[in-house]
């Protein structure tokens, strides 16, 4: 492992102090002749090295690469919490997970306190790897907070990734036959003036009152909600789109 961690400290190290955005390792396989030394990917030895265990430097690599996928990105992070302790942190794409990778050189265990400042975390799961452990998924841990911990082992390297809150999905409700005109100041006079707003996915905004659809804009926009399309359900009739400019 203590291979393996010095591997795992030159990718934190091109990664924060030269800014790279790439990591490659190229000596894959060791020759078998034992005076040629081994600092690959597989272990040296006679024979097909296919029927070989591949090293600890390999599985401290997948710390990073099964999460810090192509289109993620290094976001802030505490580089050296502590002496013999370095922390990166990777966003993915999507904007729904972040992956920190916690290189833990001591003999004894981290304990990583997390503040995500104003993103709420929904969930989070470790991947460890030690002496005894090949990135082994551990059991998710439910969070509902911009706030958490997590103890890393000794001598490891542990990527934890957080999966992002998620407002719940809401269903609209469904059509009925009747129709309404969203005009600019024109709404039946038999229809509701309270007006249930949601997202372009489902998820439920809010019920604004209103008595047209100029006013519901108002409202909305009053209340904070940036400009976009949303959908509105206006008693029976049938859910319309709505769009703030």
């Amino acid at each position: 492992m203590g291979s393996a961690l010095r591997v795992a400290n030159m990718i934190h190290d091109a990664l924060t102090i030269s800014n790279m955005n790439a990591w490659h390792f190229w000596w894959i396989y060791s020759c078998s002749e034992p005076s040629c030394g081994n600092g690959a990917l597989w272990p040296q030895g006679q024979g097909n090295p296919d029927n070989l265990e591949p090293t600890k430097r390999l599985w401290v690599m997948g710390n990073y690469s099964r999460f810090a996928r192509p289109g993620a990105r290094r976001i802030d992070a505490t580089k050296n919490p502590e002496r013999d302790v370095k922390v990166t942190a990777y966003r993915d794409s999507l904007k729904t997970k972040i992956a920190v990778v916690i290189l833990n050189s001591k003999n004894e265990e981290f304990k990583a306190d997390f503040d995500f400042g104003n993103t709420k975390i929904g969930s989070f799961k470790p991947y460890v790897t030690d002496d005894n452990n090949n990135l082994k998924e551990g059991t998710e841990v439910k969070v509902d907070d911009t706030k958490c911990s997590y103890s890393a082992p000794a001598r490891s390297a542990t990527t934890v990734e957080f999966v992002l809150w998620q407002e719940p999905k809401v269903d609209p409700p469904k059509d009925s036959t009747e129709a309404i005109s969203f005009g600019n100041r024109f709404v039946q006079k038999n229809l509701q003036s309270s007006y249930k707003v949601f997202s372009p996915i489902g998820a439920f905004i809010g019920e604004f009152q209103a008595g047209h659809i100029g006013e519901l804009r108002n409202a909305m926009t009053n209340a904070g909600l940036s400009r976009g399309v949303y959908m509105v359900k206006c008693g029976n009739a049938k859910t319309k789109r709505v769009v703030l400019r």
